[in-house]
């Protein structure tokens, strides 16, 4: 499991649904592991391409969902 110190700016739950939804990625919320909200739970089973395409889809769905006004967003 690697663990990624993100910033807050979703509730946790919310967040990791919104990435299942709009990105196709399972990550769980740090407080699964007694650990901050700010922290994502990402697996490292799959191979290598999949894991460094998956780590793509994850910036750049945090980057779309950090800059989302809109109130499902927040």
């Amino acid at each position: 499991m690697m663990l990624m110190d993100i910033p807050s700016f979703m509730e946790a739950d919310k967040l990791c649904i919104a990435l299942m939804e709009w990105a196709g990625l399972y990550v769980h919320p740090g407080y699964f592991y007694d650990l901050p909200d700010s922290v994502l739970a990402i697996s490292l089973l799959p191979a290598a391409s999949q894991f460094r395409e998956s780590c793509e889809r994850l910036v750049a769905a945090l980057a779309v969902l950090g800059n989302d006004p809109s109130p499902r967003g927040r």
